[in-house]
């Protein structure tokens, strides 16, 4: 028996090894697919996590505004809010409020949109308003030199004012009588006026003036004197200061 198999072994020994080298390239090959085709899959997982984390951080981009918050607050900055926050949300952003601030003339319900300045003023800026208000004013017009703006989109509006709560001012003799405390006709057209002209009013200097030439160029005539207020650098304050000089 013994001599059989080893007669057997001699007879196919050259099949037996060849079939056992195949069969170990086979497993090997098995092996090697195998991992590769598992490590591919992790990368491409990998990868489409990193998509859908980009496409996130694409859309805050485009969902968000970037504000600028000024004056009596802890973290005076520029900071990137997402739509539809308020500007007692940046301020909350920014810190808080100061123990100086003074926010009775802002609207802290305002909607913030991209590029919105925001001046929280002090307790001693407010009392004294116009004052403040004119050295920013001169700020402005050095600032529109440069085609910049630093107007205060915070500020109270007409519109946010309840009227019927403000004190009714009695018209004087004159204006009973229906004649003006000023000549209509010693006030400035701010349709016609030239540059030089415009600057002959409280607070208008050449940038602004060239600001209102240049408003009424591109968008026609003046319907009424409040639409001043449309033009770049003009606000509420200055409209109170020229609105008794000016005519459309």
């Amino acid at each position: 028996m013994k001599v059989k198999m080893q007669y057997f072994y001699q007879m196919f020994k050259t099949r037996i090894i060849l079939g056992i080298s195949i069969f170990c390239f086979a497993l090997l090959t098995i092996l090697v697919y195998k991992a590769f085709f598992e490590n591919k899959n992790s990368v491409e997982v990998i990868y489409t996590e990193n998509e859908v984390k980009e496409e996130k951080k694409n859309e805050r981009k485009e969902v968000g505004v970037y504000v600028d918050i000024k004056g009596e607050v802890r973290s005076p900055g520029v900071y990137f809010m997402e739509s539809g926050k308020r500007i007692i949300d940046v301020i909350q952003e920014a810190g808080g409020l100061t123990k100086y601030a003074d926010t009775s003339v802002n609207n802290l319900s305002r909607k913030v949109n991209d590029e919105m300045v925001i001046i929280i003023y002090s307790e001693t800026e407010v009392a004294s308003f116009d004052k403040t208000k004119e050295l920013e004013n001169q700020i402005l017009e050095e600032a529109m030199k440069f085609e910049e703006s630093l107007e205060n989109n915070a500020l109270l509006k007409k519109e946010d004012i309840d009227t019927s709560s403000q004190v009714k001012v009695e018209p004087s003799s004159n204006q009973k009588n229906g004649e003006s405390e000023e000549n209509v006709e010693d006030k400035i057209s701010i349709n016609t006026a030239s540059e030089e002209e415009l600057m002959q009013l409280s607070g208008i200097g050449q940038a602004k003036a060239k600001a209102i030439i240049t408003y009424r160029n591109q968008n026609g005539t003046f319907q009424s004197i409040e639409e001043i207020i449309n033009v770049n650098g003009i606000g509420n304050a200055i409209f109170e200061k020229i609105k008794d000089h000016i005519k459309i």
